[in-house]
């Protein structure tokens, strides 16, 4: 697990991590989200700037790599190209501290889950969980050829699937319904 002491950051000059292959975390990172896919080790580049106001740290950051996923449509390998930039921003979690001044029992009080917002604790942020939970949102599902003309159905062999284009008798009677 790949810590940052929120001490390392300077207020004035910030901090910057830079994200390649020689950084083992970074590449755990790219095999969790990708576990079936495969990559290429040589193309990952990117950087996280930290920037510190008081106890708050924003994050401004970029990774690109190539990796090999396969088309939804016909399973062949294509080259992708992913360029993912984001931003997050994080306060430190003082649970104690709120919990102690909310006791009316008409109000709710809020918790970390409840809240769309990052918080760090101990004065670590936690990169890996980090940039996994960036990379896996900006990921496509699925990934389709370019050229769709081209790009068919693979047929197996597997008698469980047919590749045809008959007509389930059971829907014959929704043809003669009209549309008005």
């Amino acid at each position: 697990m790949k810590m940052l002491n929120v001490n390392q950051i300077s207020p004035i000059k910030g901090y910057t991590l830079f994200l390649n292959k020689t950084e083992e975390w970074v590449t755990t990172v790219l095999q969790n989200v990708l576990p079936f896919k495969k990559f290429d080790l040589e193309s990952i580049q990117g950087k996280m700037n930290f920037l510190r106001t008081n106890l708050n740290i924003d994050i401004d950051a970029k990774i690109s790599f190539v990796h090999y996923p396969c088309c939804a449509r016909c399973g062949k390998e294509i080259e992708t190209h992913e360029n993912i930039n984001f931003t997050a921003h994080l306060a430190p979690l003082h649970e104690d501290e709120r919990s102690k001044k909310h006791h009316k029992e008409d109000e709710l009080e809020l918790t970390r889950d409840d809240l769309d917002f990052c918080f760090y604790e101990n004065d670590s942020i936690d990169l890996e969980s980090l940039l996994n939970d960036e990379i896996a949102l900006e990921l496509k599902y699925n990934y389709y050829c370019q050229d769709s003309e081209k790009c068919q159905l693979i047929q197996t062999n597997n008698p469980h699937i047919t590749l045809n284009d008959t007509v389930d008798p059971r829907w014959a009677p929704l043809k003669k319904l009209k549309m008005n």
